[in-house]
């Protein structure tokens, strides 16, 4: 009789189009995320297919990303030949005119374009970061000698630093502007930028000795549950057997064997075909859809 490999997945999150600003990579180099496709339906072949290359000790291979290694056909085509049910709420979108599943909002990692931070969080040992000793050490008996006070690192910020050379109209002594142009010459310009332009003072976020960025955005995700029924025959179950019985699905998604069951165990009418299910992508569907 049939045997079924039935597994379990829990919290899988979906997003259906992430607007982050920052970059999907593959062997074609870097892609703005907002522009790279996405699958219409949360869950589908590729997705089942990369669940058993995992359980079955194979790697999982991405379908929407170029990359130098291919999938198992055979484990495709099991995939191919699965049924899934996906216990999940859905509710009507008017505008859309269709059942969709229900979002939530959540906080998400940036990778790197836009993820500079607009604080003007500047501190005398950041800037010495940024200078060197050497540099850093000039520019403190500079101030030292053009506020004509002893001790400044103890006594003031360097924001203070900032406000004081302004009032006094420091930046338009000699001294101050040689050091400047000394500054530019040393690719240190982001400091200068930091006392004479407000609109720049951020600036030395974006220097490599004193990067400062937002690792967070706001995206919409999808939480899944629901179940996948696979066939398999004696030699799977021998190979699966050495597997550690766990794997992802989507994001975060976990996946584990619920166990192997006869076809007169099993029951999938309230189940899809996985050939049946769309491999349809998009680009910026929620966003045109708005």
């Amino acid at each position: 009789m049939e045997k079924y490999l039935v597994l379990e997945f829990k919290n899988a999150g979906f997003f259906r189009n992430k607007m982050t600003k920052d970059f999907v990579f593959d062997i074609r180099g870097r892609t703005p995320r907002f522009e790279s496709e996405f699958y219409d339906e949360p869950i589908n072949a590729n997705h089942v297919s990369n669940v058993l290359h995992v359980l079955f000790g194979e790697r999982p291979v991405p379908s929407l990303r170029k990359v130098v290694f291919e999938r198992v056909d055979y484990y495709y085509e099991k995939a191919l030949d699965s049924f899934i049910c996906i216990d999940a709420y859905k509710q009507f979108h008017k505008k859309k005119e269709k059942d969709e599943y229900i979002s939530e909002t959540m906080s998400v990692k940036k990778a790197v374009h836009n993820s500079w931070s607009k604080l003007d969080f500047v501190y005398w040992e950041r800037v010495r970061k940024l200078l060197g000793d050497e540099l850093f050490t000039e520019m403190t008996a500079l101030l030292t000698k053009l506020i004509k006070e002893k001790d400044i690192r103890e006594k003031y910020s360097f924001k203070e630093i900032k406000s004081i050379v302004r009032e006094r109209q420091l930046l338009d002594n000699p001294l101050l502007i040689d050091f400047f142009a000394k500054l530019k010459q040393n690719g240190k310009t982001s400091l200068v930028m930091y006392f004479v332009d407000d609109k720049r003072a951020a600036e030395m976020n974006m220097n490599s000795h004193t990067a400062l960025t937002v690792n967070n955005g706001v995206e919409k995700v999808t939480r899944l549950n629901g179940e996948i029924v696979i066939p398999v025959n004696d030699e799977d179950i021998l190979k699966l057997s050495n597997s550690k019985g766990c794997a992802t699905i989507l994001d975060g998604g976990l996946v584990f064997i619920k166990g192997i069951f006869t076809a007169n165990r099993i029951n999938v009418s309230k189940h899809t075909k996985v050939n049946e299910i769309g491999l349809e992508t998009s680009k910026n569907k929620e966003k045109n859809a708005d």
